[in-house]
């Protein structure tokens, strides 16, 4: 029951290693001791299929992952249960194969001495250590890309994780206007391409973000209910006073993940590109209620998420501030550059065509209709501009779809940051403001 329960319940959220780990080991090692021919488990295990696979354990051990990791190298999307089925089948008569030609000549005293094994290990990891020195001192050898699939993240490091003056950086020198541009890594993306922007226009820039982090009161990462993370709670109300305490920031430029936020749950294209889930990451904000953190397992706040977005801008608004609110930039699902640099390299040599890589609009406005909703219930003001990067690569360039990549550029450094031509474009937008 043990190894039962172990497949069957424990996924990518669960800790490893840990103390999890018991689990299946012990199950294991309850087979070990009691399985026998006189009880069901120890002749359901001396069966010929089980013997079997048992002789070629180990190299099914070694094939299954190499292959699981060109197969994922080598599509363009996600792989589906069949193709890792297959994947997995293949790596049995390779797993035969090998320990049939590999395990037992190497088992053979008589064909290779001890000191002929280790003399081969010893080289081969050698050779291993050369290479991968190699690989460092080339920087992974980038010349093998085109340079304009190749991405360079340009965004100045102004990342803090609890709140500080100090951690604030000047991207200029002085100048009025005074802008402050915050958010999460998605507001980062923009720092470089604003720099370059207000330098030329003698205005001031400061910036800090937070990463994973919305800029919105009163809400925390309740990413793992039992370990309690209250650094974007204080982030923010750092934040916030330090915009309330400083009158010469006439200018505020938000811009953050919301969508992710409030969905609580990673993009999926619907046509193969699944954002992937880092191991014990579950994008959950949840609220904080007088200084209180709040836990909901389910989801059912969204609707107070949605105030609290509504009343941190309200919030700003109050202070006399200028807002620039930068709605959802289109999610992908699949990391650009790579699904580009894969598309050149095994399907075709091509120009790639404008509807390459793209993702469905429809799927963008299902994704974010809670979340534009969040920002549209602000209403108007006078002194609130909104932004809609949608505008920008959706249904603009090719009907119904939102594009990746201009003329082979990527539009995004990843599966949801935008790379540097995406900042430009969206930042022509932003600009537009300031002569309002």
């Amino acid at each position: 029951m043990l190894v039962i329960y172990s497949v069957a319940f424990f996924d990518e959220m669960t800790p490893f290693p840990s103390l999890y780990a018991l689990l299946p080991t012990m199950g294991a090692l309850l087979l070990l001791l009691f399985a026998s021919p006189a009880n069901f488990t120890g002749r359901l295990l001396a069966t010929k299929p089980l013997v079997g696979v048992g002789l070629i354990s180990y190299s099914l051990y070694l094939w299954h992952q190499p292959l699981l990791a060109f197969a994922r190298q080598r599509s363009l999307t996600a792989l589906d249960s069949w193709m890792l089925l297959a994947v997995v089948m293949l790596a049995f008569p390779l797993a035969y194969l090998s320990w049939r030609w590999v395990e037992q000549p190497f088992r053979n005293r008589n064909w290779l001495s001890r000191r002929t094994v280790f003399l081969a290990a010893l080289g081969g990891s050698l050779l291993f250590v050369v290479v991968g020195l190699w690989g460092v001192w080339a920087e992974g050898w980038p010349d093998r890309y085109e340079a304009a699939i190749v991405v360079e993240n340009k965004s100045p490091r102004c990342k803090g994780k609890g709140f500080s003056e100090e951690a604030v950086c000047q991207l200029t020198e002085g100048g009025q206007p005074l802008t402050f541009l915050t958010g999460d890594s998605h507001a980062a993306v923009f720092a470089y391409e604003m720099q370059q922007e207000m330098n030329g226009r003698g205005e001031g820039l400061i910036h800090i973000y937070a990463s994973g982090c919305l800029p919105v009161q009163h809400v925390y990462r309740a990413d793992n209910p039992q370990q309690l993370n209250m650094s974007c709670y204080q982030f923010n109300q750092g934040l916030y006073d330090y915009i309330d305490q400083r009158p010469e920031i006439e200018y505020v430029v938000l811009a953050a993940r919301w969508s992710l936020a409030m969905e609580g749950s990673r993009f999926d294209n619907g046509e193969g590109g699944v954002e992937p889930s880092p191991q014990r990451f579950s994008p959950h904000l949840d609220l904080v209620e007088a200084g209180v953190p709040q836990y909901h397992a389910e989801y059912p706040h969204r609707e107070a998420l949605a105030a609290r977005f509504a009343s941190s801008v309200q919030t700003l608004l109050a202070m006399g501030k200028k807002v620039i609110l930068v709605y959802p930039i289109p999610e992908v699902g699949w990391h650009v550059p790579k699904y580009l640099t894969k598309y050149r390299a095994f399907v075709s040599k091509d120009p790639f065509s404008p509807a390459l890589g793209s993702t469905s609009h429809a799927r963008f406005k299902l994704r974010n209709q809670r979340s534009y909703a969040a920002l549209d219930r602000i209403g108007e003001h006078p002194n609130l501009f909104r932004v809609y990067p949608e505008q920008r690569f959706c249904n603009s360039v090719v009907e119904g779809r939102c594009i990746v990549h201009w003329e082979g550029v990527p539009l995004y450094r990843d599966d949801d940051h935008l790379s540097s031509l995406g900042a430009q474009w969206v930042l022509q937008d932003i600009m537009q403001h300031y002569s309002e």
